[in-house]
C-alpha cells in the first residue's frame, strides 16, 4: 500500500476547519472519514473500516476527552495505528512532553504542511 492509498480518521471539533482539512487531504489523493467528537470516533474506532492515520486536534471542548486522550484509546484497540496531533492552542514542545515522540502540526498550516506531516507521520 502506498501512502496516497492511506484511510485517515480527522477528528477535529470545528466543522468548517474539519472541512478544510478533509478537501486539503482528498484533494491529495487520502481516503478520509471525518468526526468531530470523541463519540463519533470511538464508533469509527471499534468499526471494521481501515484506518492507517489518526489525525485529532487535542483541544476539544470542555468536557470531553482531548485529542491525546482520543489517541490512546484508539492505539489499545489498533496498535498499528500512526497518529498525528494539531493544535492552535498547544505548541510541539507541550505536546512532546505529554507524550513521547509525538508528531504534532501547530495551527494554522499550509495545505502543504499537511500533506508533508502527513507523508511524515505515515512514514
Amino acid at each position: 500500500m502506498g501512502q496516497r492509498d492511506a484511510s485517515i480518521l480527522v477528528i477535529e471539533d470545528d466543522e468548517a476547519f474539519r472541512r478544510v482539512v478533509v478537501t486539503i487531504l482528498e484533494r491529495g489523493g487520502f481516503k478520509v472519514m471525518a468526526v468531530r467528537d470523541f463519540a463519533a470516533a470511538i464508533a469509527v474506532i471499534e468499526g471494521e473500516q481501515p484506518i492507517d492515520l489518526l489525525l485529532t486536534d487535542v483541544g476539544m471542548p470542555v468536557g470531553t476527552p482531548h485529542g491525546l486522550s482520543i489517541a490512546q484509546m484508539a492505539k489499545t484497540r489498533r496498535p498499528r495505528l500512526k497518529v498525528l496531533y494539531m493544535s492552535g492552542s498547544y505548541d510541539v514542545a507541550q505536546i512532546g512532553a505529554m507524550i513521547d515522540g509525538a508528531a504534532f502540526l501547530g495551527k494554522p498550516f499550509r495545505p502543504e504542511h499537511l500533506i508533508r506531516s502527513v507523508e511524515t507521520a505515515l512514514g
